[in-house]
Parts: structure tokens; sequence; C-alpha cells
């Protein structure tokens, strides 16, 4: 109709968020992200959940390792770190380990399915083998699809489910949320659960051990000149030219 409207979502998003979480006390966090934007909003939404955030500007490029060397020296129960767009989340207890990707999935199907029994939770196809028994013990149904985020999201759509995730570090949350692959909400949610439930590290131990190994390529030289001997060594290819 020829009107222009400039709205400002992020303070009622930070607000819809916080709304969102019931915290039995407050935790100490810290927030990493190479995205100035990102990381506000991150540090933002938390804090408005009662948490004392610490966040820090990562640099473009960086790695897992580097960012937990600037959470070492302190003290937090958590400490979550961001891609730029928001959508990917990786996880460190209070000891600046990482988490694996599934664990945090287990937790947050596990919390979701004590609300909805019998739900479909869908997976993606980089999961450990132990993630769908773990969902069936939770009372809800596992489906395993491509990882594609808008295969994900479609899939959750049409079957109802109140979670999904790859293990990649995406999560998508229609328990309480948009189904979208909001890596700060995912992240409010774990902190409410260890809120109410306790310490990472303890919630962790008490999940099933996965299968999921993730082998880094891209600094390992030794591995790389062992791969690369492989076709020179042991391959053949009769008739080639």
């Amino acid at each position: 109709n020829g009107r222009s409207i400039k709205l400002e979502l992020i303070d009622d998003y930070c607000d819809r968020l916080s709304a969102d979480m019931a915290m039995a006390e407050e935790l100490r966090v810290n927030v990493l992200c190479d995205n100035p934007v990102t990381l506000a909003i991150a540090e933002k939404s938390l804090e408005k959940t009662s948490c004392e955030v610490r966040a820090i500007r990562l640099d473009p490029g960086f790695t897992t390792q580097e960012a937990q060397s600037l959470v070492n020296d302190h003290e937090a129960s958590l400490s979550f770190i961001f891609n730029s767009q928001a959508s990917r989340l990786t996880v460190l207890d209070e000891h600046a380990n990482r988490m694996r990707d599934d664990h945090i999935f287990m937790l947050m199907s596990q919390d979701a399915l004590a609300r909805h029994p019998g739900s479909d939770v869908i997976v993606g196809n980089k999961s450990s083998r132990s993630l769908p028994s773990f969902i069936t013990s939770c009372g809800g149904a596992s489906k395993m699809v491509n990882a594609i985020p808008h295969s994900l999201q479609r899939e959750m759509a049409d079957t109802g489910a109140i979670i999904g995730g790859d293990c990649d570090g995406a999560f998508y949350l229609r328990d309480r949320w948009f189904g979208s692959d909001d890596a700060i909400y995912a992240a409010a949610r774990l902190t409410e659960i260890v809120s109410n439930e306790g310490a990472l590290t303890d919630l962790i131990a008490s999940l099933p051990e996965t299968s999921l190994r993730v082998l880094p390529l891209c600094d390992n030289s030794p591995l790389h000149s062992a791969l690369w001997a492989l076709p020179a060594d042991e391959a053949t290819f009769a008739g080639s030219r």
C-alpha cells in the first residue's frame, strides 16, 4: 500500500527468549563469536535470563582450540561458541572441555520429551548410533533424515516433531520456539537445563557413551602423508590408462 515500516526486532527477540526461560539459579556463562552483532544479541539475551555473561569477540577463522584457550582462566558454568549466523552452537563445560554435539542433543531431547511424551524427534544423518535408542528410552520416536537444514525442517513440519538436530551443532526446537536452527535459543535452553538440574559434566556423565568420533584432518601432516601413500602402495587399477 505504499507505506514503509521499520522495526527494531532485537529487543523483542531478547524479551521473548528471556520470558520463555525458567531459571532455578543464576549462572555465569561465556559467549564467544566472531560476529559482533551475533555476540551482542547472545549477550543481551542471556543477561535477560538472569545470567552473568562475559562476551568474547573472536577473530575470523578461529578454531575451537583457540576459543577454549580464552575461557580456561575464567570460571563459568557454561561457555557457548556461536558461528557468525548463530545457526551452530559449540558447548564447553565448566572445565572448558568441549561437549559432543550428540550429548547436547540428548539433553535437549530428554527435556522436550518430558513435556511431550510420544513425540517425534528428527535426527540428521551425522548422529551417533546411540541417539535413536536413547530417544526411544525417553518415550520419543526418532527418524533419521538428510542433515540439510531445509530437508530437516520440512520433515519436522510434516511429522509435527518437537525437536530436530544434525549432531553437528545445529538444533531445531519447536518445543516452545519456532523450529529454526537458532543457536542462541538453544544455548538458553541448555542454560535452563543446567540451572535446574545441575552441572553439565554430571548430566553428561549420566548419558550413554556415543560412538561418534571426530578426526580433524586439517593440521595433521603425518596422517596426510599416510593417506597419500595408500593409493601408491596398495591400490591397483588394472587396465587403466
